[in-house]
């Protein structure tokens, strides 16, 4: 296997074999492939070479220029050529693909490093027979890895080695690897939700990166935070995230309100404009705002606004499912999401949730989880909202959480899902299923096309069919480094709100902690305060073993001894 780097124009061209170098020539000679002298008004030659990196295929040289011969036929196809649009370029590559491969485009599914950063069995099963190139990547990446974790480098060169992979695939479709939250203090990591940042440099959660903001006046910290996950994130190959979310947390019971910013629509909506054109860009082309300096392009969740549960129960679990917005505000949570739209985000993805007696705007909707409903993604969201990226649903719909369909069958759940609208299932991985669909006119040819087309574009917007490849020696380098977390801590503190700080009866005041002092903590980790010298009690691990923590306001609560304002366990009953 050769490694081939090429850096703007060579003297010499390099990887080619007699065959390739003539169809260079050839290609050369008429003008990029067209007839005689005739001049190819697609080509747009002010575009400025970017980096071709090749590890399986050659790379041509044409017109003193580079360019990756990605299906290895040694002539320039359009959609090998980066002087094209990325429209041109989707056109001819998905006119190129089976329908076994557009098939594969549609598949995403968890790919996690083995140990020291190796590839398993399970990447040439994606690869090879299922056809995918989009990828969940899980791994916790630690300095100091234990098992099932990988150091920085490792993470690099593992997703170099799934990009090699792919590379030496028939048309050369690059891989496109996505993560959930990776750079947030997080006490209680939960697998499909949430990742523990390890030697990625931690930020506070999300409402403390709102608050932040508030006390700043503007949206500069929320830039440097960005800013900084994008640069740790593609040092790694990290290119597409499953985040941020938009939801508002309007609804306190809900599990997963500690992963969202505010329950104020207005400034969720501002805070979601800066995260896309921060980790994406400014200038939205093409329906997006991804584009060749793109740090990660961005999975926007969970619409139409996740979080408004009856009971504020999850939908992760059959109780929950029920997505009743109880204030009747539907158009209010839809307001950051808008604001993420109209910023050029490059995909969506719909909540699990199945909407109770909702209607928007004289639409009632049907009673089937959000991915499967083509009134929510087709017609709200495509046709009134104008979305130009594409959909790509939430982990598990199809085998567990099929919320509305659940006696469907597995084909059914999944003819439903893409006759709806969503172009991409996550957790699902078996191409054979669509094939059937498609081969039984249950699901169109055309469907299965333009999901492709929507899927490759963001493919090519970061330019990924040029250079996929990160340097791997240089990811500890950049993940949790001195400036980073410097950016880091500023944040964590100006993230806090002081709420009261009150005389402690000797002249002096609670805070700042005495060294060695008695400390009752919740929502955060033991060890984490412990560290600091201080005496912990867990909270948590109070309200476990011996009931719920309610606040009081009185010395004497039904008959309880507890201080004024503070927090007082009450035993559970019955």
């Amino acid at each position: 296997m050769k490694s081939t780097t090429q850096h703007f124009f060579p003297k010499r061209p390099t990887a080619l074999g007699a065959s390739a170098l003539i169809g260079a020539l050839m290609v050369a000679a008429c003008g990029g492939g067209g007839g005689g002298d005739a001049v190819d008004t697609g080509i747009d030659n002010s575009i400025a070479q970017p980096v071709v990196s090749a590890h399986v295929k050659s790379i041509l040289t044409v017109e003193g220029k580079q360019f990756k011969d990605s299906n290895g036929n040694g002539q320039l196809d359009k959609y090998e050529d980066w002087r094209r649009s990325v429209d041109q370029r989707v056109d001819d590559l998905v006119s190129k693909m089976t329908t076994e491969e557009k098939v594969g485009m549609m598949l995403i599914d968890t790919l996690n490093s083995d140990t020291g950063g190796s590839v398993s069995q399970t990447a040439f099963n994606f690869i090879n027979t299922q056809k995918m190139n989009r990828f969940i990547f899980r791994n916790v990446v630690s300095a100091t890895p234990i098992a099932g974790q990988v150091t920085p480098e490792q993470a690099a060169k593992f997703t170099n080695a799934v990009q090699e992979m792919t590379e030496a695939t028939r048309l050369g479709i690059p891989a496109v690897f996505k993560s959930n939250a990776r750079n947030h203090y997080e006490k209680d990591p939960r697998f499909g939700i949430s990742e523990a940042a390890g030697a990625f440099t931690e930020f506070p959660k999300e409402a403390g990166l709102a608050s932040a903001s508030l006390g700043a006046g503007d949206m500069s910290l929320m830039k440097n935070f960005a800013t900084v996950m994008g640069d740790e994130w593609k040092s790694i190959g990290l290119r597409g995230m499953y985040g941020y979310m938009a939801d508002l947390s309007t609804e306190p019971r809900w599990y997963r309100v500690h992963e969202t910013f505010t329950e104020d629509a207005d400034l969720n909506a501002n805070i979601m404009k800066t995260l896309v054109e921060t980790l994406q860009g400014t200038t939205v082309k093409d329906g997006t705002s991804v584009n060749l300096n793109s740090a990660v392009a961005l999975t926007l969740k969970h619409f139409p606004g996740g979080g408004p549960q009856e009971g504020g129960f999850d939908p992760h679990y059959a109780h929950g499912k029920n997505q009743v917005y109880p204030g009747g505000n539907f158009a209010y949570h839809l307001k950051p999401f808008m604001a993420a739209l109209n910023a050029g985000v490059s995909s969506i993805m719909p909540y699990y949730g199945v909407p109770i007696n909702v209607t928007y705007e004289g639409v009632t909707y049907d009673q089937v989880g959000f991915a499967f409903s083509k009134q929510v993604i087709t017609d709200l969201l495509r046709g009134k909202l104008g979305f130009k990226g594409y959909v790509n649903s939430d982990t598990g719909i199809i085998n567990d959480r099929a919320w509305g369909l659940e006696k469907k069958t597995v084909p059914e759940r999944v003819a439903a899902a893409l006759n709806g609208g969503t172009e991409t299932l996550s957790g699902f991985n078996v191409n054979k299923t669509i094939m059937d669909l498609v081969k039984a006119g249950l699901v169109s040819e055309t469907r299965v096309t333009e999901a492709a087309k929507r899927l490759l574009k963001e493919q090519f917007q970061l330019g990924l069919f040029e250079n996929p490849y990160v340097d791997s020696s240089k990811a500890a380098g950049i993940i949790g480094n001195d400036k980073n977390r410097a950016v880091g801590m500023e944040i964590q503190r100006k993230s806090i709100a002081l709420l009261q700080n009150q005389d402690m009866g000797t002249g002096t005041k609670a805070l700042p902690l005495k060294a060695g002092a008695k400390v009752y903590t919740m929502g955060l980790a033991k060890a984490d305060a412990e560290k600091y010298g201080y005496t912990v009690t867990d909270g948590e691990a109070l309200v476990g073993v011996f009931g719920l923590a309610l606040r009081v306001t009185t010395t004497r609560s039904s008959g309880l001894k507890c201080p004024t304002t503070t927090w007082c366990l009450v035993p559970r009953r019955g």
